[in-house]
């Protein structure tokens, strides 16, 4: 055996449970890119109306005369940019405007304006979590610009409550996880339960029945149907043309080996006539019958050709072994039948016949010299053995099937559809003794 053989393989899950984790998987991305989304747009929002209460605040604050202007605590007033420099080491200050969100550290001796992608990543690199609003207004006697400086974390509130925010997003997080699975599921259902209902409809599905496609809503599974529908059409016509070439062949030869047994019955009749070809040719003739009796019990295939009933096996094996002895004169230097007497079978009688007298032929022609021996094995389920030899294969030893040799009889092939129409498994072996083994299964 090949190492490919050998490998494991790799364990297929059904399309309903990767349909139902592909979509949680895409659900849950989907709830942690808005939840991600949602505390964005949260942040935003706030700077966004934190910046227009400044701009506000500025405008109310520069409209009053100085000596009137009360400016809130979370505003710091420099009456120049070197003054501003000398609390936050900023890289460089804007010429005018603003507001300029600025990042500093707790003890602000590190600063940075951020008014590029640049200064924003530089801005996580050195993690600075200080954030303030810088705004620039022109001096009223053309001096330096008078900067004004909010702090942030005076207004903001999301970030003093980052626990209850986080908490809400698991929720939320949780709660798309369980609407997913639910849909997902139901999803799956309504996608794939049109297939299993198919699958049910073909294992159930008995040889003469209406089409599956019919009453198939789902255009796709109707399309299935209908391609199966076909592919059984098809084998349904093979199966026919081989049981109506059978028949044909079996009635055929029906005519002819009852005109060549009456020849050879008037033949040995007949003073002088050699005894020994004529015995060959009664043997041939017996065979030939057997093989057209084989012929027609496998063309009803599906149609058993008789009723069932309560078959004593013992009493069968023996009445086969009679018959074959008259077609094989030199039997077996010894034949044992270890059956006991009270087996019966439920099967058609002209089935087990046929089988029982192409095995026990099979014995008779290719090894007269051999000891045959049948035994019944009560096992679960039981077993009927045939031994050739001096050492039999003791019951229950396994040994790798092997292909049957074409020369044996009838074929082995066609004794084992005999036997898969009463659902019973043949079995050849042929260490240590060639040997052959019916399990009655059904």
């Amino acid at each position: 055996m090949s190492a490919e053989d050998t490998s494991p393989q790799p364990l297929l899950r059904s399309l309903r449970t990767r349909i139902v984790r592909h979509f949680m998987f895409f659900a849950l991305l989907m709830a942690v890119a808005l939840a991600a989304g949602a505390w964005f747009f949260l942040m935003e929002a706030e700077d966004a109306s934190l910046e227009s209460l400044l701009a506000r605040t500025l405008e109310d604050q520069l409209a009053s005369p100085r000596e009137a202007q009360r400016w809130p605590a979370w505003i710091q007033r420099f009456d120049s940019p070197a003054a501003l420099l000398e609390v936050l080491p900023l890289n460089r200050v804007p010429p005018d405007g603003g507001p300029y969100p600025v990042f500093a550290n707790a003890d602000h001796t590190q600063a940075v304006l951020v008014d590029s992608w640049n200064a924003r990543l530089r801005t996580w690199a050195l993690g600075l979590e200080s954030e303030y609003r810088l705004h620039l207004e022109p001096s009223p006697s053309s001096g330096p610009p008078v900067c004004y400086l909010a702090d942030w974390q005076a207004l903001e509130h999301t970030e003093t409550i980052p626990d209850r925010l986080r908490r809400g997003l698991l929720i939320f997080a949780g709660i798309i996880g369980l609407l997913s699975l639910a849909l997902g599921r139901r999803l799956a259902r309504s996608a794939i339960q049109p297939v299993l209902d198919l699958a049910d409809k073909v294992r159930a599905r008995p040889p003469s029945s209406e089409p599956l496609a019919t009453g198939m809503a789902e255009a796709e599974t109707a399309l299935l149907a209908r391609s199966l529908d076909d592919a059984f059409a098809q084998l349904n016509r093979a199966n026919e043309r081989e049981r109506q070439f059978i028949a044909d062949c079996s009635h055929e030869l029906r005519t002819p080996l009852t005109i060549l047994s009456g020849a050879v019955t008037l033949l040995s009749e007949r003073e002088g006539a050699d005894a020994a070809v004529l015995a060959r040719l009664r043997r041939t003739t017996r065979r030939m019958e057997a093989i057209a009796r084989t012929f027609l019990v496998i063309a009803r295939e599906g149609r058993l050709p008789g009723p069932r009933e309560h078959v004593p096996l013992r009493e069968t094996i023996l009445h086969v072994l009679d018959e074959q002895q008259l077609v094989y004169p030199h039997p077996p230097s010894q034949i044992r039948v270890s059956v006991p007497a009270e087996i019966r079978l439920s099967c058609v009688r002209e089935v087990l016949h046929v089988i029982l007298g192409n095995l026990l032929g099979n014995a008779l022609q290719h090894a007269p010299d051999q000891p045959l021996r049948i035994d019944w094995e009560p096992t679960r389920p039981p077993s009927l053995h045939f031994h050739q030899g001096e050492t039999p294969a003791p019951p229950g030893t396994t040994h790798g099937p092997r292909e049957p040799r074409p020369s044996y009889g009838i074929g082995l092939s066609l004794v084992r559809r005999l036997c898969e129409l009463q659902q019973w498994q043949l079995e050849t072996h042929s260490a240590p003794s060639p040997h052959f083994i019916i399990r009655f299964a059904g």
